[in-house]
């Protein structure tokens, strides 16, 4: 069950959920008609019951897939810098370090194994996170462009020996008709610190089929929604996630911006490096 607290400061709901099938069971619960009426105009993901979102879910989405991959392909084409490997690295002593002993037998003279690291960072590990949802006007393609750049940064930064967290989340106003908490706060984990990069499930986790289908039905566990879903914004983020998703203290928080077209998402690219970099 997901875990669903009344903020009082913050005027709302707070709803977070240990993983992305939890939060779809949770959704599908509070959608009694089962109609999933809200996967509308998203890359033609429209569904007409929860059976449909769940078979979407356990099979691969192609589509998104391909999106993903011409998006990455033209934010590579701009060079974005790649960090500086914090990997341990092997070169060969011939007076320092661990024997080797194969080299020795074989009448190496640098026999002897060292290991080092091309930069010492501050910090290893890296949280992103992305708000998945936006305002109605916000077109799906537009709406992608933010998950294709959290996914291509962490991509990169993992390559380069870092551990990276990935939060899915929502920020909405008056999403509830309950006039003393108004607001919804909704995230999900979708990749822990360590675990392998699952591109598939982040891409689908991340879609604007996703956000207008599960996360909308979902809001309904807290509270009463209002009809209009209320309306995405930023306020006070920081301080709904820290409060109550329990983020991890030694891991370097990035916020990705709305990032809507190609330069957005190279800037939005870069800038994550640069700020990993500059620790």
């Amino acid at each position: 069950m997901p875990t669903i607290t009344k903020d009082k400061e913050l005027k709302g709901f707070a709803q977070v959920y240990s993983s992305v099938q939890e939060l779809i069971e949770s959704a599908e619960a509070n959608d009694p008609k089962e109609t999933c009426p809200y996967g509308y105009g998203s890359w033609g993901e429209s569904f007409s019951g929860w059976k449909g979102v769940r078979n979407r879910w356990n099979n691969p989405w192609q589509e998104g897939l391909d999106k993903l991959r011409l998006i990455s392909n033209e934010i590579m084409e701009s060079q974005p810098p790649k960090p500086v490997s914090i990997r341990r690295q092997r070169r060969w002593s011939e007076s320092d370090g661990e024997v080797d002993v194969d080299r020795a037998l074989a009448g190496e003279y640098d026999f002897m194994k060292q290991s080092f690291r091309l930069k010492r960072p501050r910090v290893k590990n890296v949280t992103i996170l992305q708000n998945v949802g936006a305002i109605a006007i916000v077109s799906s393609s537009d709406l992608f462009w933010r998950s294709a750049a959290c996914i291509i940064a962490i991509d990169l930064l993992e390559e380069s020996g870092y551990s990276c967290e990935f939060w899915a989340y929502t920020n909405g106003n008056s999403r509830h008709y309950d006039p003393q908490y108004p607001h919804n706060f909704s995230a999900v984990c979708l990749k822990q610190a360590g675990d392998a990069l699952d591109v598939d499930s982040l891409v689908k986790a991340t879609s604007p089929w996703f956000f207008r289908t599960v996360f909308f039905a979902s809001w309904a566990a807290a509270s009463e929604v209002r009809h209009d879903k209320g309306r995405s914004w930023e306020v006070n983020k920081e301080r709904w996630f820290n409060r109550h998703c329990s983020p991890d203290k030694q891991s370097e928080q990035i916020w990705m911006p709305f990032t809507a077209g190609r330069s957005e998402a190279v800037h939005q690219v870069k800038s994550v490096i640069e700020t990993i970099e500059a620790q």
